[in-house]
């Protein structure tokens, strides 16, 4: 898959759209991990998508739905993690073989203590030791990227990758229906 195709549901969420959907209608309550760097090129993907998430009133006058927005996820975003929510993590990443990825952590992962930057699954160990009941249902969609340097401009590619990740949430968002 290229940047010029069509991205859909099927390709966003990587055959994974049923379980994801099924685990949201659940629970019923969503928390929205998003990070990024505006400053430093397809870091900015999670930024982009935060800002328009979070610009429609819609997605921000449901209690349901919790956005959460940092350049990088920290020991303190183990404190949002909650047992009666799905968990999904947004941000780019380098090396990865497809555009977009969606998958489901299932089991805490160690960290280094002197770190200030931590992925989904230590987050999840961080609860642990917290002694947090962390959820059951998390996620993590990745949007690939090719350039981080500081003060340059997300790519063509990214960008594009990141508009139809963003038009894809927001009819997500926007037509999930509470059973």
């Amino acid at each position: 898959m290229n940047a010029a195709t069509k991205i859909t549901s099927d390709h966003i969420f990587d055959g994974q759209f049923e379980s994801f959907t099924k685990e949201l209608n659940e629970l019923q309550q969503l928390t929205l991990f998003l990070c990024g760097n505006p400053d430093r090129a397809d870091d900015a993907a999670g930024f982009d998508l935060y800002n328009r998430l979070k610009n429609n009133n819609n997605i921000m006058n449901n209690k349901d739905i919790l956005l959460i927005y940092d350049l990088q996820w920290q020991l303190e975003d183990a404190l949002n993690l909650s047992r009666d929510r799905v968990a999904l993590f947004i941000d780019s990443a380098v090396g990865q073989n497809s555009l977009i990825q969606l998958a489901a952590i299932s089991k805490p992962e160690e960290f280094t203590p002197f770190s200030h930057s931590l992925n989904p699954a230590q987050l999840l160990n961080v609860s642990d030791q917290i002694g947090q009941q962390r959820p059951d249902h998390v996620w993590q969609l990745t949007i690939s990227g090719h350039e981080y340097e500081l003060g340059e401009r997300m790519t063509t590619q990214c960008r594009q990758v990141t508009e139809q990740v963003g038009d894809l949430l927001l009819n997500l968002l926007l037509t999930w229906q509470k059973n």
